[in-house]
């Protein structure tokens, strides 16, 4: 069913939360066939492959009557709260590295623009955990090839994240934090295993895999939660400008 007919408007109103899982050119169409439907709509990553999609969704979303999330389901993972309330309460300067990666590669965009994101909405929502005045994010340098991305951010007064995307034979999707000290945490997303090793022991924890999906779904229609849409696009021109 196309996007831009009657029906596809007309059925949408029958639900109370859309998942629009599709290439960001035609989630920009469906956007604009409901702009004017008040319903809650997630858009699935990425957003945008270029600086004009970005500016499209970026109008979209500041002119519809919806409320407009990101697909992000390891945001709302006890898996990640476990890990984000390890990373405030370290004291001075911290390194954190992430690594996501696989095998698939679509047509539409290339690998690190698919697997970036998921990373990016996590580093986005530890932001939004600080106090208004470590709301700085800088890129500091970015590296990029035809199948993987590696980009340096500073954030706040005493935080790094290199975030590393792409192609890869193996799936991952870990963090990892490192003082001068050495390595202090880590987490592995596929697994749901989190080490803490800032004891004279190192303490790991098998979080139960809930479904994330599910998850998500729930916590919007339950919480309504904000989203940063400003820093959103800022990362997201990050990711897919030109060199």
């Amino acid at each position: 069913m196309e996007s831009n007919s009657i029906e596809f408007t007309e059925i949408c109103r029958e639900f109370d939360i859309l998942w629009i899982t599709t290439t960001p050119r035609n989630q920009i169409q469906a956007l604009r066939k409901l702009e004017k439907v008040q319903k809650r709509i997630i858009l699935d990553k990425p957003i945008a492959t270029s600086a004009s999609e970005i500016a499209l969704v970026e109008e979209l979303i500041r002119n519809s009557q919806c409320q407009i999330y990101l697909s992000q389901p390891w945001t709302y993972s006890n898996l990640w709260s476990k890990m984000k309330l390890i990373l405030l309460s370290i004291h001075g300067e911290v390194l954190i590295q992430t690594e996501r990666t696989g095998n698939l590669i679509r047509a539409e965009f290339p690998p690190q623009i698919d697997w970036a994101p998921h990373d990016l909405y996590l580093m986005a929502d530890y932001v939004k955990s600080l106090e208004k005045d470590y709301h700085h994010t800088n890129l500091v340098s970015r590296e990029k090839g035809n199948q993987h991305i590696l980009m340096k951010y500073k954030v706040g007064q005493d935080r790094t994240f290199e975030i590393s995307a792409g192609y890869a034979t193996e799936r991952k999707a870990q963090w990892r934090a490192y003082s001068e000290c050495g390595l202090l945490a880590e987490v592995n997303f596929n697994s749901g295993e989190l080490t803490d090793r800032r004891g004279l022991n190192p303490n790991t924890f098998n979080v139960d895999l809930e479904n994330p999906i599910m998850v998500m779904l729930s916590f919007i229609l339950e919480n309504e939660p904000t989203v940063d849409w400003k820093l959103i696009f800022d990362l997201y021109r990050d990711l897919v400008r030109a060199g």
